[in-house]
């Protein structure tokens, strides 16, 4: 294959992974209020977003795993910010759609 059309797979991973875990309302809405407010625990989220614990719980560990949060433990409480910069400008690309709609 002529290595102007070879593709390094790997190289599109992380951008698809960004792209696969905002594709869900609930991320967008949890990274969209880390992204502005700062670092922010588990209630905060959920009286911020009005769902229940569960459901916070659930989207955050999902973040987590693709390493789009990340977390500091302060006593007995998990704060989670996002500190990846993919993920910010990801975001602010986000943020200019909704001037389409």
């Amino acid at each position: 294959m002529p290595k102007a059309f070879y593709m390094d797979i790997e190289y599109y991973e992380r951008p698809a992974d960004i792209l696969r875990m905002l594709g869900h309302p609930m991320r967008l809405m949890i990274v969209r209020e880390l992204i502005s407010k700062g670092p922010l625990n588990v209630s905060e989220l959920q009286k911020l977003l009005r769902v229940p614990q569960s459901t916070m719980s659930q989207q955050l560990i999902k973040l987590k795993q693709f390493k789009m949060v990340s977390y500091e433990r302060k006593g007995n409480e998990v704060y989670y910010i996002v500190s990846d910069e993919k993920v910010i400008e990801s975001m602010k690309e986000i943020e200019a759609l909704q001037q389409w709609t």
